[in-house]
């Protein structure tokens, strides 16, 4: 399963094409590399929530942007962005246009970012009842 990387500026022009890449650790490291490429003041990225297929990119990048406060990472439930793309002229459902979208989503603002207190989560054990 891959992962689509779409970048805007803070004025809504599109910096460059959307992009491709593996979701796995390389990909992840190869999406570091293109966000650091930009040199922006800000970076604020977005993802849709996506169970197993995203939780790994969203720690990941949390994760990296923990010591910078102009770093934040939205998770966005697939409802609501299936609502925001509402808003525009019909568009094709395709990866690259989903990038697109989250983007400009993100570029409005109006979102919380993913806290990184809860990155890691502790297991508990489930006790039988008792009686």
């Amino acid at each position: 399963n891959d992962a689509v990387l779409c970048c805007f500026n803070q004025d809504g022009n599109q910096l460059g094409p959307s992009r491709k890449f593996a979701n796995d650790l390389h990909g992840a490291n190869e999406l570091l590399d293109i966000i650091a490429a930009f040199a922006a003041n800000e970076v604020h990225g977005g993802l849709e929530a996506t169970s197993v297929y995203g939780v790994h990119l969203r720690d990941f990048l949390v994760a990296n942007g923990e010591a910078n406060p102009n770093w934040s990472v939205y998770e966005i439930n697939p409802s609501l962005v299936a609502g925001f793309k509402k808003s525009f002229p019909k568009r094709p459902k395709t990866d690259h246009q989903d990038a697109w979208l989250i983007a400009e989503w993100v570029r409005f603002g109006r979102l919380e970012p993913f806290p990184y207190e809860n990155h890691y989560r502790t297991l508990t054990p489930i006790d039988p009842p008792t009686g």
